[in-house]
């Protein structure tokens, strides 16, 4: 499923980014991108191929010593986004440290958030239990609410929205991850937590 990250806390004023598409839309697009790009450089006498030339501007990118994404999720983790304040969660809040290789702390760095949601199915009869992407979302880290400094220095607090998912009481799963300017993509930790019954 596509839906939004809606990356408020305290009075920040909420902003709505789009979800990013899945991967097979998102590797169609990237192929139409690359192709225009090879018939523009044709019609002006260029000889470098279009993948070359996105190489070298993907290089051109300052990359970040980001190497670890840690993530807290508080007691009160669960948020309701309805304007009516019902006690249904659409989503939840937490507390993100990017951490540099320099310093072993957090750091505000260039880049992109990116969040996928997992539901766990019922054990298997190998005795596994299995699980299938039902979210997936993203947003440019600048657009993400800052944290104070702390002993783990700098960080985010993102709120993430779902929307009318319908994941209450489910064992979820949830992988946060950083990519950086140049492509490179560090995943936290995978996560496991219940989602509320609904109240209402």
């Amino acid at each position: 499923m596509r839906g939004e990250i809606m990356t408020t806390w305290g009075n920040l004023n909420p902003v709505h980014c789009r979800s990013r598409s899945h991967r097979g839309r998102g590797l169609r697009c990237a192929a139409l991108a690359t192709a225009a790009v090879m018939l523009a450089a044709a019609g002006m006498g260029c000889t470098r191929s279009g993948r070359s030339m996105a190489k070298d501007q993907q290089q051109a990118a300052q990359d970040t010593d980001v190497y670890r994404v840690v993530c807290f999720f508080p007691p009160n983790t669960w948020k309701s986004f309805d304007e009516e304040g019902d006690l249904n969660p659409e989503g939840f809040s937490f507390v993100m440290y990017l951490i540099s290789r320099k310093s072993n702390k957090g750091v505000f760095a260039d880049g992109t958030f990116h969040v996928e949601i997992y539901e766990r199915g019922e054990v298997n009869a190998s005795g596994r239990r299995p699980r299938h992407l039902v979210f997936e979302t993203s947003a440019p880290m600048e657009d993400l609410p800052r944290r104070s400094r702390t002993m783990l220095g700098v960080g985010y607090q993102p709120a993430v929205y779902w929307g009318d998912l319908d994941i209450y009481g489910h064992d979820i799963e949830v992988v946060v991850k950083y990519e950086s300017p140049t492509g490179r993509i560090v995943p936290s930790e995978t996560v496991s937590l219940k989602v509320p019954d609904r109240k209402v």
